[in-house]
C-alpha cells in the first residue's frame, strides 16, 4: 500500500503516524533522468491538499510486511 502525506519543515517523518493522516492516491508517477530533479505528480482523492506553504515538503511511501520504504521526499 501507498501512503503520500505533507510535513511541516520541522517534522519529522514516522510513518505509522502518518498512515493515519494521509488521503487515498488514485496515481502517481516518478520522473527522473540521470543528472536531473525527480519529479512526483500525484492525484489524490482529497481537497486537504492544497498550495503548501513554504518549506513543507510532501513523503511517499510504501508499507511492505518488512518495513516502510520511502519513495520520494521533497517540496
Amino acid at each position: 500500500m501507498f501512503h503520500f502525506v505533507w510535513l511541516r519543515p520541522d517534522e519529522a517523518f514516522d510513518a505509522a503516524h502518518h498512515a493515519r493522516q494521509d488521503a487515498e492516491i488514485f496515481h502517481f508517477d516518478i520522473d527522473h533522468q540521470e543528472g536531473g530533479v525527480p519529479l512526483l505528480s500525484l492525484t489524490v482523492a482529497s481537497a486537504l491538499f492544497k498550495t503548501q506553504k513554504q518549506g513543507q515538503r510532501g513523503v511517499l511511501w510504501q508499507e511492505t510486511e518488512d518495513a516502510s520504504l520511502v519513495i520520494f521526499e521533497g517540496v
